[in-house]
């Protein structure tokens, strides 16, 4: 649906942006790494969202300009290991055999 495109398109550009550019100085007030984070993990528990979310989180874990380590860790916001395990869990055919999306030429 229409809805569904906005909201993975907002999860995709939004990820795409930091891991780009780097968090928002703090200064300018934009929101926060931990904000960030906190948005697309509360999304990872949504069927719906899920599959867009991880590859969210996946491309900012990767990316050099964002450092999630400490914020994962000591912020409160902990994708410990049951939780990442309960995501593979699911019987979700994409979640299990993941197809790379085409890019645009």
């Amino acid at each position: 649906t229409a809805e569904l495109e906005v909201r993975e398109t907002a999860i995709s550009s939004m990820a795409t942006i930091i891991a780009r550019l780097g968090p928002p100085p703090k200064k300018q007030g934009g929101p926060s790494i931990k904000d960030i984070l906190s948005v697309i993990i509360s999304r990872l528990k949504n069927e719906v969202t899920r599959m867009v979310s991880l590859s969210a989180l996946t491309m900012l874990v990767q990316s050099p300009r964002v450092d999630v380590l400490p914020v994962l860790t000591c912020n409160g916001i902990i994708l410990d290991a049951a939780t990442i395990r309960g995501f593979m869990l699911f019987s979700s055919a994409p979640l299990k055999h993941p197809v790379p999306r085409s890019s645009p030429h």
